[in-house]
């Protein structure tokens, strides 16, 4: 019996079995495609910005080849206002100051607005300049325009000189005729007193009153004397009547405004001969442009 229970005991005990189930699959693709999906946005987005980045600098291009284009006509005109204002200026017998015209567009401030770096950029990308090739060709673009910039600066600087200094010695003219004539009326008195009557037709006196009825008394209300005429037909002969009566110390202040008188017209005459010659040094300025022009728009088509 002992062994019959044994058997029984034996059989209700229970058996474990352990099975080995199949490991669960992982899913990497969850993991990849953010990864993908960043990767792939910033691959857009660096294709995005170089295919801008080539548009811009296309562009930019384009836009300095059309200014650079557009400067011809203006260099030219330039050159003919030069030319015109020269035959006029240098008329010597009569006191002119013709208005110089300026072609503002060659002041060059458009090309302030264009980026210098991306002629470079052009160079290489669209005319397969080397690196060298198209630093040297940018640096020959931004000196021509430079110059040509300088070259406009400089005009207005030397007629705004050239202004303020002939408004200065007009000013000095007129100032002095001024005090002549003040000097006069005080000589007439002194003559005066001397003699005791009008000294009209004193000889002393006549010829310098005949010599400002003529060339002075009809401009007196307007006051728009051709200062050269002046000089030649007024301030010089009154000079060589007032030296004919130098030991009469009352006419010195007279002498002197007449003398200070033509001193002044002198430095107006010298004051437009150096107008002319800046002028021509201009003119031959813009004509070296004009023919370093092509060269320069070559570079870029």
């Amino acid at each position: 019996m002992k062994d019959s229970a044994t058997i029984v005991k034996k059989v209700n005990t229970p058996t474990k079995i352990y099975l080995q189930l199949p490991a669960e699959k992982t899913d990497y693709f969850k993991y990849i495609f953010p990864i993908l999906t960043l990767l792939i946005g910033i691959g857009i987005n660096r294709f995005i910005d170089y295919r801008n980045d080539n548009k811009k600098i296309k562009k930019s291009g384009k836009r300095w080849l059309s200014e650079l284009r557009v400067l011809k006509n203006p260099i030219e005109k330039q050159i003919q206002n030069i030319e015109a204002f020269l035959i006029e200026h240098n008329n010597k017998e009569h006191y002119t100051f013709p208005r110089p015209e300026l072609v503002t567009t060659l002041d060059c401030e458009v090309f302030s607005s264009l980026d210098k770096s991306e002629i470079v950029e052009y160079l290489e990308k669209y005319k397969k300049n080397s690196f060298q090739e198209a630093v040297e060709n940018s640096s020959e673009i931004n000196g021509f325009v430079s110059i040509l910039k300088s070259t406009y600066e400089n005009f207005k600087r030397i007629i705004e000189e050239y202004k303020q200094n002939i408004s200065t010695h007009t000013t000095s003219v007129s100032r002095n005729l001024q005090e002549l004539m003040k000097e006069f009326g005080i000589y007439s008195v002194h003559l005066e007193q001397e003699i005791g009557k009008d000294p009209i037709n004193d000889t002393r006196y006549r010829p310098i009153l005949d010599l400002m009825d003529v060339e002075i008394a009809p401009f007196l209300e307007n006051n728009n004397y051709d200062i050269y005429k002046l000089e030649k037909d007024f301030f010089k002969p009154l000079v060589l009547i007032l030296s004919h009566l130098r030991q009469d110390q009352r006419i010195y202040p007279m002498l002197d405004h007449a003398r200070n008188c033509i001193t002044e017209i002198r430095a107006i005459q010298m004051e437009k001969y150096y107008l002319d010659i800046n002028f021509r040094n201009l003119k031959d300025s813009y004509n070296e442009s004009k023919k370093w022009l092509p060269d320069v728009v070559k570079t870029l088509e």
